[in-house]
């Protein structure tokens, strides 16, 4: 059987490899469609394609606009869009290929997003959640979780949330999968120590007002403190960040498209439609926390259903090592920002004094809060002074838009991106990229030698993470020394003229994603079951020991 098995791969193997060309010849149609639209942008439109459905890197634009392939899609003319999508559905269908099946399949997919209306979650504050259905909730919990995942594997939002005190916690990171691209956001906390905006495929990157485009045919663009990230395939991630330099946080929009054949799961539903079935755990139906209205419930029930979003709910998302889009500093992994004991007390708004309530929902119903949306405005408003957070909107930048003749195809790429203490001028005399950060030309994920100096600065930080954490708003308070076991650590802020301890250890060379070993990273034990919440006094965090600075990153698995 076993024999009989591994023949019918090869001969399936064997068949895909003989008929690759098929492919090609019927993809000939698409292209002809869109080049006949416009000669250089529906060149690039159809190899763009033809790249994603083969999960590999599409080609540069040539021509001014920045759009993602999605967006260009969408300006299609609808009559074209509609016989393009025929042509994929058809080969799809009738194809007797399976590997060939499925590249059609994908193009359906794509070919059909134009026509979809996405749907919006958020996770925002401290943080509230709303799903792609409706649901609204609380969900006061430290960890990593998944905020939605697609079931082709093409899109996945993760998010990291960091305690704040010993009652609220908020999002202090969000990691990014699609379509093979690997972004990491972590807002005054870098794992290389750096002061990027963001890290694309292991490599730090300093956002201008220009899109950066990722290789399988993204796009990021940063407006201030807000960074809209753009799938090939149409979703789209919206970061806002908030908060004080020194302790910022993250207020999170995600859209994607209930339309496709694509179906999702994570912590904000199912995009089906059905705000009820949105807290279903292991095959067993949440319907009891799902299928309420936006009327103030008692007080109890709010804060039994605390309860289970933070402990049954919760702990089925959670990321592990194997599954992590996140990247750690050595010695770290996703059980360093676990905890599953919190929060220590599950709060409500009936916990405020009612003159801070009162003061806190006028402010809120001044910004258009209603129903839920504004009991989690007087929550955040009352306990953190957190300004409200309304619905974001995501402009459709492909909208009236004109597209012009292009004459003369000019390449549209990403500029070099020099590290900010150091000269252009300098960096293209060092040779082998000396630091320049551009967009990387293979799926190999860059060491830290790319991102150059900025590894330097690397012993000057600390885990912003690690750190006792304040009330938002509050000055910053100067960090305490911690000594070492072996030997005594620097003071954070020392003058680098301070004289180092000979016998400091040189820092290992060991690659940026080493995946650390699982007997290595323990998990926190299983947390005693609780009933009914109780109220305590909080509890002072005490900051573990400072990492040792300098050191080489590592991330958790799940792109190989």
């Amino acid at each position: 059987m076993r024999n009989y098995t591994l023949f019918f791969f090869c001969f399936l193997l064997f068949t895909s490899i003989a008929q690759s060309p098929t492919f090609d010849a019927k993809f000939s149609d698409i292209e002809n469609e869109l080049t006949e639209w416009d000669a250089v942008r529906g060149k690039w439109l159809s190899a763009s394609l033809k790249s994603m459905s083969n999960q590999e890197a599409i080609p540069d634009r040539n021509f001014p606009e920045d759009f993602s392939p999605n967006e260009m899609l969408s300006l299609v003319p609808p009559n074209k869009l509609q016989r393009i999508n025929e042509i994929a559905r058809q080969n799809s269908t009738n194809n007797r290929d399976l590997l060939e099946s499925d590249r059609w399949s994908r193009l359906e997919q794509y070919t059909s997003r134009p026509s979809c209306s996405p749907v919006m979650a958020r996770t925002y504050g401290d943080p509230h959640l709303k799903s792609f259905d409706g649901a609204q909730y609380s969900f006061q919990t430290v960890g990593e979780f998944i905020m939605t995942k697609s079931s082709n594997g093409q899109f996945e939002v993760q998010t990291r949330q960091r305690p704040e005190g010993d009652d609220f916690s908020l999002n202090s990171a969000v990691a990014v999968q699609m379509s093979g691209d690997r972004i990491g956001f972590y807002p005054g906390n870098m794992p290389d120590g750096s002061d990027a905006d963001v890290r694309v495929n292991g490599r730090s990157v300093h956002l201008t007002d220009k899109t950066y485009f990722l290789p399988k045919g993204g796009t990021i663009r940063k407006t201030g403190k807000n960074i809209l990230v753009v799938a090939p395939t149409g979703e789209k991630v919206n970061l806002d960040i908030s908060g004080l330099r020194n302790n910022p946080f993250i207020n999170l929009a995600i859209e994607v498209y209930p339309c496709a054949t694509t179906s999702y799961t994570g912590v904000l539903g199912n995009a089906n439609g059905n705000k009820n079935d949105d807290f279903a755990v292991s095959g067993r139906s949440g319907d009891r926390w799902g299928g309420m209205g936006d009327e103030q419930w008692s007080d109890r029930f709010e804060r039994e259903r605390l309860v289970f979003l933070a402990n049954d709910f919760a702990n089925q998302w959670r990321v592990n090592n194997m599954n992590s889009l996140f990247e750690y500093r050595v010695g770290q992994s996703t059980a360093s920002f676990t905890d599953y004991n919190f929060p220590k007390v599950h709060r409500t708004i009936d916990d405020l004094p009612t003159s801070q309530r009162e003061q806190a929902e006028r402010r809120c119903r001044q910004m258009g809060m209603t129903g839920r949306e504004l009991n989690a405005c007087i929550y955040d408003q009352g306990f953190l002074n957190i300004p409200p957070t309304p619905k974001p909107v995501i402009t459709d930048r492909t909208k009236n838009v004109v597209l012009g003749r292009v004459d003369k195809p000019a390449p549209n790429v990403n500029p070099p991106i020099v590290a900010p203490d150091r000269k252009l001028e300098d960096v293209k005399n060092e040779g082998n990229n000396g630091g320049v950060l551009t967009r990387p030309v293979s799926d190999k994920e860059p060491t830290m030698e790319a991102v150059g100096s900025e590894e330097k600065k690397s012993s000057d930080r600390i885990n912003v993470d690690s750190k006792p954490r304040r009330e938002v708003g509050e000055p910053k308070k100067e960090p305490i020394r911690v000594p070492d076991v072996k030997k005594e650590a620097p003071v954070w802020g020392q003058p680098k003229s301070t004289p180092r301890p000979e016998s400091k250890p040189k820092a290992p060379s060991a690659p940026v994603h080493n995946i650390p070993d699982i007997p290595s990273n323990p998990k926190p034990k299983a947390p005693p079951a609780r009933s009914t919440p109780v109220v305590s006094p909080p509890t002072k965090v005490t900051p573990p020991p400072a990492k040792p600075a300098g050191m080489p990153l590592k991330r958790g698995g799940g792109i190989d």
